[in-house]
C-alpha cells in the first residue's frame, strides 16, 4: 500500500494493482522441528545491520532477563552478518552478561532455514524500517506468533490477533516483550495458528497468483475489475 502510494503522488497515469509478495508456506505435517524440554525459542532471522533492531532487541532481553530465565528462553539470532555488524551485536552480548541466553547461528537456507522457523515459539523483528518483511509472513506461515514494529506494514498482526506490533526503540519493545513472554503456551499456539491462515488466505502464492490472473483477465476485458486496483 506505501508503495502504491508513493506512485499515485507521481501521477504517472496507469491504474496500480496492489498485490502482496508471495510467500512459500512453511510444511508442518511432520509437526514441530523437536528442541530440549522445557525451552522456549524466540527467533530473529534476517541480515544483521543496525536497522533490524538488533541490539535493541539484546537491551530488551536484559531487562527482561528474569521473565526470560523462568520462562527457559533461549534467543536465536539467525542471518548474514553485514558490515561486521555481528561482532558489535556478540560484544554487546558478552557486555550485557547473556552469553548463555544468546546463540547466534550465521545465514540459513533452504531446509535448515525452515527447521529453525518450525523450532521457534515465538519470531522477533524490531526494524526500523521494512516495506514488507518477507520473514515476517514466512514466520507466520510457520505457525509462530511474531513480534514486530510499526516501521513494518504488518498492523495485521494485531487485528487477526496473530503477533504484536510495537513502536521502535528499546522502551516500546521491553513492554511488548514483557507481554509475549508471559502468555502461555496455548496462547501463542493458538496465535500462530491464526497467522498461518492469514498467509494462506492472503500471502500464499495461490492466492498471488489468483490475484494476477484476475487482474490479466481485467486488462484483457474478461472480467470486472478486481478491488485491489487503484
Amino acid at each position: 500500500e506505501q508503495e502504491a502510494e508513493n506512485l499515485d503522488r507521481l501521477q504517472l497515469g496507469p491504474p496500480i494493482a496492489v498485490i502482496p509478495n508471495g510467500t512459500e508456506m512453511a510444511d508442518l505435517e511432520g509437526g514441530r522441528a523437536p528442541k530440549p524440554p522445557d525451552s522456549r525459542r524466540l527467533l530473529f532471522l534476517s541480515r544483521l545491520h543496525p536497522k533490524k533492531g538488533v541490539k535493541e532487541l539484546l537491551l530488551a532481553v536484559h531487562t527482561q532477563l528474569a521473565a526470560f530465565e523462568a520462562g527457559g528462553w533461549q534467543l536465536i539470532v539467525a542471518g548474514p552478518d553485514e558490515g561486521g555488524h555481528r561482532t558489535y551485536l556478540e560484544a554487546l552480548v558478552d557486555d550485557l552478561g547473556l552469553r548463555q541466553y544468546v546463540q547466534f547461528v550465521g545465514e540459513v537456507l533452504g531446509d535448515e532455514k525452515w527447521k529453525l522457523l518450525r523450532s521457534a515459539d515465538l519470531f522477533v523483528l524490531p526494524t526500523h524500517s521494512e516495506n514488507f518483511g518477507l520473514v515476517v509472513a514466512e514466520a507466520l506461515s510457520a505457525a509462530v506468533p511474531v513480534i514486530t514494529t510499526t516501521a513494518a506494514p504488518w498492523a495485521e498482526l494485531v487485528s487477526e490477533d496473530c503477533g504484536w506490533c510495537c513502536e521502535c526503540g528499546t522502551e516500546a519493545l521491553v513492554s511488548t516483550l514483557s507481554v509475549a513472554l508471559a502468555a502461555s503456551d496455548e496462547l501463542r499456539a493458538a496465535m500462530g495458528r491464526r497467522g498461518r491462515q492469514l498467509v494462506i488466505e492472503r500471502y500464499s502464492w495461490q492466492r498471488a497468483c489468483a490475484m494476477f490472473d484476475q487482474t490479466y483477465s481485467w486488462l484483457l476485458h474478461h472480467a470486472p475489475q478486481p478491488d485491489w486496483i487503484r
